[in-house]
């Protein structure tokens, strides 16, 4: 529904939204099927890495928090 928000863990994330699963392609079928929602990616400090590979099927997250730190804000202030 539109207004939710959805944490999308990961192993990997860029500061562009990439992400970088475990290969089972779970959230990115689930994200295809849904809209309206805003997604964040959620993990810890060692988890970035700006040079993620990217498929056709991968859906960047709007915002990423890892660490407490914002690297993809969903907004500037």
């Amino acid at each position: 529904p539109p207004g939710t928000v959805a944490l999308i863990p990961g192993l990997g994330f860029g500061k562009d939204g990439t992400r970088l699963g475990q290969g089972g392609g779970y959230f990115d079928r689930w994200l295809s099927t849904v809209t309206g929602i805003i997604t964040i990616g959620i993990g810890f400090s060692c988890q970035r890495d700006d040079d993620l590979p990217v498929e056709d099927h991968d859906h960047p997250c709007q915002g990423v928090v890892l660490g407490g730190e914002w690297i993809r804000p969903l907004f500037s202030v």
